[in-house]
C-alpha cells in the first residue's frame, strides 16, 4: 500500500491510471491497517479485499481499453484463489458448527426440560436462593451478583 502510494505521488498518470492506482492504495493500505491494528477482523475483511481488488482492476482496465476484457490480466487470479480458499474455509466452518450443534441438540433439549422442572419446584428454587445468597455474601464486592441472587423471582 505504501509503495503504491509513493508510486502514485511521484509518477505522472492519466486520470484513469491515477484512479486505478488510488483504488489499489486504498484497498491494500486499508487491508494492511486492518491486519496490523485489528487483526481479529482480518478474515472478515478478506473477501472484501479480494473481491474489490479484482473488481477495481477489471473496471479500470476495461475503462482504459474502452472495451470489456475479462481474462487473467484483469481478474487477478491471486485474488480469486484467495477468495475461493476463504469461501471454502468459511463454508467448512459453518458445516462443522452445524454438525456440532446436531450432536448436542438432544442434550440441550434435556437440559432445558431439567431447568424447567427445577424452576417449577419452589423448594429447590428457595434452596438455590439460599446458596446463592451465601455466595453473594462471601463476595461483597460483587453488588450486581447480590442483586441478581437476592431478588425474588417472578411470582
Amino acid at each position: 500500500g505504501i509503495f503504491d502510494l509513493l508510486n502514485l505521488m511521484f509518477t505522472p498518470f492519466t486520470v484513469l491510471e491515477f484512479l486505478h492506482s488510488l483504488s489499489w492504495v486504498v484497498i491494500e493500505l486499508g487491508y494492511g491497517l486492518v491486519m496490523q491494528f485489528k487483526e481479529e477482523y482480518a478474515l472478515t475483511c478478506l473477501p472484501i479485499f479480494a473481491l474489490s481488488g479484482s473488481f477495481f482492476n477489471t473496471l479500470f482496465t476495461d475503462l482504459r481499453a474502452r472495451e470489456v476484457i475479462i481474462d487473467s490480466s484483469t481478474i487477478r487470479l491471486n485474488h480469486v484463489v484467495l477468495f475461493s480458499v476463504w469461501l471454502f474455509l468459511w463454508l467448512w466452518r459453518k458445516h462443522l458448527l452445524y454438525k456440532s450443534y446436531k450432536k448436542v441438540e438432544k442434550d440441550l433439549v434435556e437440559y432445558e426440560e431439567l431447568w424447567k422442572k427445577v424452576a417449577e419446584d419452589e423448594e429447590t428454587v428457595s434452596a438455590l436462593r439460599v446458596k446463592f445468597a451465601k455466595i453473594a455474601h462471601n463476595h461483597q464486592s460483587s453488588s450486581a451478583l447480590q442483586h441478581v441472587f437476592l431478588c425474588p423471582g417472578p411470582a
